[in-house]
């Protein structure tokens, strides 16, 4: 594919989004290229839009199915369905994003759903190091995973982020694989 669907910034159109053909990514080594099936709107994004250039490709966070694993083998392999943060270009078919910044989403749990879990977790990351908890630790590169939690009447998708929140000072968190 040599170009595909993505709303791009245009500040003629009706709330400055159109859809247009863009170029189809091209991964570098340490990238998977995904197939998007659900892109969050944040606030980020509705700002962005009055101050992007035409033609650019917002949107941060993402569910799919990946499409090329990484090149360098790094994260998950092709058909593994994901869900991530990436800098910008969720709001197109397709999306290169560094392949260790992608969490596997388990079977059942609903792609669109799941695309709304990244950036509370990275709300719950910011969180913690703003308040102390996080200092002096990196923040997580090497694997995250996605659980079914019960809050108050229903199951809600929650993301721990391994190595980082359980290895915080002062927030015990037991290994959900025990």
């Amino acid at each position: 594919m040599d170009t595909m669907d993505a709303l791009v910034v245009e500040e003629s159109a009706p709330q400055r989004f159109h859809l247009a053909r863009v170029p189809a990514p091209r991964p570098a080594p340490h990238e998977a290229l995904v197939e998007v099936h659900a892109a969050g709107v944040n606030p980020t994004d509705l700002a962005l839009r009055d101050a992007a250039p035409p033609g650019t490709v917002l949107g941060h966070e993402l569910a799919g199915v990946v499409l090329r694993e990484a090149a360098d083998g790094s994260g998950p392999p092709a058909g593994t369905r994901v869900a991530g943060l990436v800098m910008g270009g969720a709001w197109a078919l397709q999306v290169a994003t560094p392949a260790a910044g992608l969490a596997e989403v388990p079977q059942g749990v609903d792609l669109r759903a799941a695309a709304t879990v990244p950036i509370a977790a990275a709300v719950l990351v910011a969180r913690l190091d703003v308040h102390g908890t996080a200092r002096g630790n990196p923040l997580p590169t090497t694997r995250s995973s996605f659980h079914l939690v019960r809050i108050g009447d229903g199951w809600r998708i929650a993301s721990i982020h391994h190595g980082f929140i359980a290895g915080a000072p002062g927030s015990p968190v037991p290994d959900p694989r025990d």
